[in-house]
Formats: C-alpha cells, sequence, structure tokens
C-alpha cells in the first residue's frame, strides 16, 4: 500500500533563523519513517535545504522506490528580507513565520516533520520517531 505524505524538514536552531525546507512529496511505498531513517538524511546536515536535496537524491538511488513521482514544493508565505533594514525586524519576522507554518504543518494529516534540532520526526502532532528508539518501534501511520 502507499501512503501520500509530504516531507519536511525544519530547524529552529539554524544559525541564521528558524527555517523550512521544501515539501517532498510522493505516494511513498514504504513507511516515511523508514525510508527517512534508511537515507540517513536527518542526521547529516542540520541545514534543512540540503537535508531534502540529500532525501531526495537518496530516493532516485532505490530502485524500489518510483521516484520519478516526487514532488518537490515550496513552502507558502517565506518573507522576503527585501526592504527589511533592521535585522531585528528580520528575525522577529522569520521567527513569526516559521512558527505560524510550524503549527499549520503540524496539524495536516499528510504532513510528516523532520526536526533537525532534536531529530523528531513527527506526524498529526504524533512523535513517531525519536533518537534513541529503534526503528522497528515506530508509532503512528507515516
Amino acid at each position: 500500500m502507499r501512503t501520500l505524505a509530504w516531507i519536511v524538514f525544519h530547524n529552529p536552531d539554524w544559525c541564521d533563523g528558524p527555517d523550512i525546507s521544501p515539501m517532498a512529496s510522493n505516494h511513498w511505498n514504504r513507511p516515511v519513517v523508514e525510508l527517512l531513517l534508511a537515507s540517513e538524511a536527518p542526521f547529516s546536515t542540520n541545514d534543512v535545504n540540503l537535508a531534502c536535496a540529500r532525501f531526495v537524491g537518496w530516493c532516485y538511488s532505490q530502485p524500489d522506490l518510483d521516484a520519478y513521482q516526487i514532488g518537490v514544493q515550496n513552502v507558502p508565505e517565506r518573507p522576503d528580507p527585501e526592504g527589511t533594514a533592521d535585522p531585528g525586524e528580520w528575525g522577529e519576522r522569520l521567527v513569526a513565520w516559521y512558527k505560524r507554518v510550524i503549527q499549520r504543518l503540524g496539524r495536516w494529516e499528510r504532513a510528516v516533520l523532520v526536526n533537525l534540532a532534536t531529530l523528531e520526526i513527527t506526524q498529526n502532532g504524533v512523535v513517531l520517531w525519536w533518537p534513541g528508539r529503534p526503528a522497528d518501534q515506530q508509532v503512528g501511520r507515516a
């Protein structure tokens, strides 16, 4: 059975302020947590865009995945630093955007969130995996 899910890497503690990757979507033929752990993408960097790119690249190397159906979509409403002269104001806008989008995605049944700061994998408010939890003891649907 294939599971439709959007995978989103995020990091509230990134050096330039909180950040959210594009969403990688597919009708996955294996549990998403299993794919994420096998790819090692969440553990290779704390940069959300690199983690997303590495995960998608890894998917293309897997013969059992239909990688040609992977979609990559931008997360909406990303603030634009253009016209913001005050770094404090820019930081506040970025934090507000991050909190708003993560809260919205956190309630979305199809979104699987990968927090690169804590390495937790969550879906619809449920923690599916965290460091120290064996992959064979997953919780939830993803």
